[in-house]
């Protein structure tokens, strides 16, 4: 951290109160060539056909099986190309598996992992030249590039962390895996089409959808009314809030956290987590330990 970086509930604030720039590094895959649109709308959960040039949209990518292989934003960059960035780690996953399919096609794949971008977030966040659109919920934008924007003072990754986890946003690994359905994640509303016609996995989603059903568990956030013993990785000791701790109520475990962040002056925490559908949001949950219950919860 440089000594201008803000951190601390100094950052938490820039992020939320006026603009901060966070470094953030994405896994940027990149579709070019004359059969990029078509072969892309073969494969992704999106539809991409009307997406004008410098617009951006959100998109699974899934297996046969209609589980995650990644979750990433689809910018289209020129006539021709268009650009997939993702949380580190998903590009390869993605890049491999748009490659099965990438037969007599006119469209070449090209993938930089850990992409050099800012996360510029705050109501006073002003779009700049080549920036997306942070991901709903968050105020702000992306900018993929190696140097911050002028004039913004730069925060410390761990206050966006606290302030995504509270603004109920996922990211890979802790909320999206190879093992995750769609419909479970509450991001089928910005990342399939359900006119667009067929791709890969589409299946499992639209039978799910078209019953009206839902998965066994649902991404929920999680808010603590009260000071609770917190760390932010799994490993802790008994009676302290870990990634992984359980979720119960009078019906046993009902789910478990996938992310979890104190706030540096109150020391109220936030989480996510799946949780049974049965749970109505609202309801009070308690976190189980070595030690038993060790804090009450409400999902919301």
């Amino acid at each position: 951290m440089t000594a201008s970086m803000l951190s601390g509930s100094a950052g938490i604030r820039a992020l939320t109160e006026s603009v901060g720039a966070v470094p953030v590094p994405r896994d940027v895959l990149v579709a070019e060539g004359p059969d990029a649109l078509k072969f892309l709308q073969s494969q992704v959960s999106q539809d991409l056909s009307g997406l004008a040039e410098g617009a951006a949209t959100w998109s699974f990518l899934l297996q046969p099986t209609g589980k995650l292989v990644g979750f990433f934003r689809v910018t289209r960059v020129g006539s021709e190309t268009y650009r997939l960035d993702s949380d580190p780690g998903i590009g390869t996953r993605v890049e491999a598996a748009l490659r099965r399919f990438l037969i007599r096609t006119k469209c070449t794949l090209s993938l930089t992992e850990n992409s050099p971008t800012w996360a510029v977030r705050g109501p006073d966040a002003l779009s700049a030249d080549g920036s997306v659109p942070a991901f709903p919920g968050m105020t702000g934008y992306d900018l993929l590039a190696p140097d911050a924007p002028d004039a913004i003072v730069i925060v410390a990754p761990e206050c966006l962390d606290y302030v995504r986890i509270a603004s109920g946003v996922p990211v890979w690994p802790n909320e999206l895996t190879e093992s995750t359905i769609p419909n479970a994640t509450g991001l089928v509303a910005i990342a399939v089409s359900f006119t667009k016609g067929c791709y890969v996995g589409q299946e499992l989603v639209e039978r799910i959808d078209s019953r009206g059903a839902s998965t066994p568990r649902v991404l929920r956030r999680i808010v603590f009314p009260s000071a609770v013993p917190t760390v932010p990785l799994s490993g802790g000791a008994a009676g302290e809030l870990v990634v992984g701790a359980e979720l119960c109520n009078a019906h046993g475990v009902r789910g478990a956290i996938t992310s979890v962040a104190v706030h540096p002056d109150t020391s109220a925490a936030v989480a996510l987590g799946y949780v049974h559908r049965d749970v109505d949001v609202g309801s009070p949950l308690a976190v189980a330990s070595v030690a038993g219950v060790v804090a009450a919860l409400e999902i919301g």
